[in-house]
């Protein structure tokens, strides 16, 4: 099937001056709880995901993504050639709270038995064009 027709382009130009280039400073922290990506579902690369224990420093070299940081372990540097992907700060405490949430609403239905009851619904008539009801 052959295809006819105008194809258009866009072009937009880029900024006259770019802006300053950011400095990256690297920030150590020490991990407050265990972390796996193979066990994580929302991890974008599970190859690239770096796992820790908590107590480990973790040196963080980029939070470009506010989800997903770059970083070290303490003493990988230079074992380990690319940099690993953790989770950040504001994605693992949506995370935890969602945890927290579902755990307290569990604790609150438990021994309860839930079911819904099926209700007829009425069906609505077809509006008619012409105004004859």
């Amino acid at each position: 099937q052959q295809m006819h027709g105008t194809l258009t382009f866009l072009l937009i130009p880029s900024p006259q001056s770019k802006p300053p280039p950011q400095r990256h400073t690297v920030m150590h922290i020490r991990a407050h709880f265990d972390y796996d990506p193979a066990d994580d579902p929302f991890v974008p690369c599970r190859e690239l995901g770096l796992s820790f224990q908590k107590g480990d420093i973790l040196h963080i070299i980029s939070q470009d993504d506010p989800n997903w940081w770059q970083a070290y372990r303490d003493g990988d540097q230079d074992s380990q050639p690319l940099a690993g992907l953790v989770p950040g700060k504001s994605f693992q405490q949506q995370r935890e709270t969602l945890k927290k949430a579902v755990v307290d609403r569990g604790r609150e239905h438990q021994g309860k038995l839930w079911y819904a009851k099926k209700t007829k619904k009425a069906r609505k008539k077809p509006y008619n064009l012409n105004g004859n009801a």
